[in-house]
């Protein structure tokens, strides 16, 4: 199950946002954690594996942009959720991978999150094909490595014989 985060200064849209995850991506993004402080967000996001970042971008004390600074590199997808629509394009120079206005659309969440899946998926099958075609190639030999799915992808582990 991939990892979510969610960061608004306002309680209620965390909330609301929390509660459209649970209906839209149940059994397959779990919500980790909400801030409504953009500091508190940062220690997290530091300390723990994140796949998806939900982001205010009007902040007091911190805007989207200045946590997301303090996060690079980054190693999570973002998707920024804000009622401006005018940081789109700086968005999108950050990698976000969407943009959704608030109040968010029921609609448009499903449409960005099917995508967002559908990234995560072709991730793991072309690391599927790559081992894959590695056994064909050594199909000879004795098979010494087992592939086993994570939420960051395939593990590779060696397997002995004693």
């Amino acid at each position: 199950m991939y990892k979510a985060v969610l960061v608004d200064d306002e309680p209620h849209c965390t909330q609301s946002l929390m509660m459209l995850l649970e209906t839209y991506a149940a059994g397959q993004i779990e919500v980790a954690a909400t801030f409504n402080k953009p500091a508190e967000a940062v220690d997290y996001l530091l300390r723990y594996q994140t796949d998806l970042l939900f982001l205010d971008i009007e902040m007091p004390g911190m805007n989207g942009f200045e946590l997301l600074s303090k996060l690079m590199p980054l190693h999570m997808d973002v998707i920024f959720v804000t009622a401006y629509d005018q940081y789109a394009i700086k968005a999108f120079s950050y990698s976000a991978i969407s943009y959704l206005l608030k109040p968010v659309d029921d609609i448009e969440l499903q449409s960005v999150l099917g995508r967002w899946l559908e990234k995560q998926n072709k991730i793991i099958s072309s690391q599927q094909l790559a081992l894959m075609k590695e056994l064909l190639d050594k199909s000879h030999k004795t098979k010494t490595r087992v592939a086993l799915p994570t939420g960051e992808g395939l593990e590779f582990l060696e397997i002995t014989r004693h």
